[in-house]
């Protein structure tokens, strides 16, 4: 027992210090690239902090056990909305950019819609699975182009975003 609280510290400090060092080279990267940090973060440190759940998941199918990888997409997701947004505004309070609002909410509920209706027959195939790797990557290109375009599609009308959200981010 004490081996293994051990191993856990150790692992955590470890984690704390990659995701230091991530968080370094994200904004290295997002300065000579001249691109936002949120860009870079929605980006190299999303599939970063993901690049773990991913290779959960993989070893979980690879086992059999293919709702272990379902509900570690639905269990990331929530824990990354509630927990994780929960306790980082609670160290600082975040602003929101309408810009964020206009871009990131509707493609956030879109791929959530998309994988409820890929879901209802309690099944996810490979052709599904591309579907949805192709949708990664038309997202990333997309938000790489409208970063260095400046262009950002109104999805939302600002007049109906409490005050403080307004502008053009």
């Amino acid at each position: 027992m004490t081996w293994a609280l051990l191993i856990l510290a150790g692992g955590l400090l470890l984690l704390w210090k990659g995701a230091d060092l991530l968080v370094g080279g994200a904004v290295g990267i997002s300065e000579r690239l001249g691109i936002s940090q949120l860009v870079v973060g929605l980006t190299v440190v999303a599939m970063g902090t993901s690049a773990p759940e991913a290779a959960a998941s993989i070893a979980a199918v690879l086992a059999g056990k293919g709702d272990i990888a379902i509900g570690n997409v639905y269990g990331s997701n929530i824990a990354n909305l509630a927990l994780v947004g929960g306790l980082v505004a609670l160290i600082r309070p975040l602003r929101v950019q309408a810009r964020t609002l206009r871009r990131e909410i509707p493609t956030m509920l879109m791929v959530a819609l998309l994988l409820w209706f890929t879901l209802r027959n309690l099944t996810f195939s490979r052709m599904e699975g591309d579907v949805f790797i192709i949708v990664f990557l038309a997202l990333i290109i997309y938000t790489i182009r409208t970063a260095r375009t400046g262009r950002v599609p109104t999805f939302i009308d600002e007049s109906h975003l409490p005050r403080g959200c307004h502008g053009s981010g």
